[in-house]
């Protein structure tokens, strides 16, 4: 249903539904440096703590089990 009115909005010449050009080219200025900022992923050994590129955001003297 909502297809069938783009659509017809679309051949009735009708742009209320659509995002003008210029807000769609400020939305990606403002997301793609977000996008191309990707966290990297880091390999640890099963049952570790983690990697060790974790230790850089631990607590001082690193991580330990509560009890």
């Amino acid at each position: 249903m909502a297809y069938e009115r783009l659509l017809g909005d679309a051949i009735d010449g009708d742009a209320t539904l659509f995002a003008r050009r210029d807000a769609v080219e400020e939305s990606w200025r403002v997301v793609d440096p977000v996008l191309d900022d990707a966290t990297p992923v880091y390999a640890y050994a099963p049952g570790s703590w983690g990697p060790g590129e974790g230790e850089r955001i631990g607590p001082p003297g690193g991580w330990s089990e509560p009890g």
